[in-house]
């Protein structure tokens, strides 16, 4: 965790199940203090839910999670259209970037979106997940704004991660 900056807490909720979510969230307000910010400080751990979540009716935004944005298409995404709870845009590498990373063009296209999508919400993160351990496909994502990310295949991605740290002789 970096000086100055929260502890991300991304949480995921598989199923539609309104009875797990308000079970989560009559949870999360025992422990406010750590994430529901106040007037005179950040609070510590912000929360980010990926999975499913209902539609807020009558509670306000500050005293809810933050939300992640699915970008499933290669189409560039603006403050403007995003709920203001979006605090995390999300690729699924697998279901989207990666099934055409063979194709210039498509890759191209893709990485276009996620610079110019960060560039005009810069007060999201971008998340790609499900990406395999290959150090030339994590210098492009991380080239085009790339915050997180996501990967099942742990002690590979850290090798490419130290690497990538690692001082060349």
């Amino acid at each position: 965790m970096h000086e100055g900056r929260a502890f991300l807490l991304a949480i995921e909720i598989k199923d539609r199940s309104p009875a797990t979510y308000d079970t989560l969230m009559h949870t999360l307000y025992r422990y406010g203090a750590l994430w529901m910010s106040r007037q005179d400080a950040a609070a510590p751990v912000e929360i980010v839910l990926v999975g499913w979540h209902p539609e807020p009716v009558t509670v306000s935004s500050d005293s809810l999670p933050g939300i992640q944005h699915r970008l499933t298409h290669p189409t560039a995404l603006d403050a403007a259209s995003l709920d203001p709870r979006v605090r995390l845009l999300s690729v699924d590498y697998g279901k989207t970037i990666g099934r055409w990373w063979r194709r210039a063009a498509t890759r191209t296209r893709w990485l276009e979106t996620m610079r110019t999508s960060k560039r005009h919400t810069p007060h999201r993160l971008l998340r790609v997940h499900n990406v395999p351990p290959d150090s030339l496909v994590y210098e492009m994502l991380f080239a085009a704004g790339t915050d997180l990310i996501g990967t099942k295949q742990l002690e590979a991605t850290a090798r490419l991660l130290k690497a990538r740290r690692a001082p060349s002789p």
